[in-house]
């Protein structure tokens, strides 16, 4: 039992830091751009790992 809980902790945890390295990828620079579902990234990189299409460079102007 002791083992099972450790495998599913260790898998938890790979899951964990495989998401953050995706967002970790991008730059920590503000440069917004806005998606074609109006909602705004703060950069084009974020906005493609999202998986988002490119509308705009700028904040989304309210609808």
């Amino acid at each position: 039992m002791k083992y099972l809980f450790a495998l599913v902790f260790i898998m938890a945890v790979g899951l964990v830091i495989a998401e953050s390295a995706e967002v970790s990828a991008c730059p920590a620079v503000y440069d917004p751009v806005c998606s074609t579902s109006h909602r705004t990234y703060c950069n084009l990189c974020r906005l493609i790992v999202s998986g988002a299409k490119f509308a705009y460079r700028g904040v989304c102007r309210c609808l």
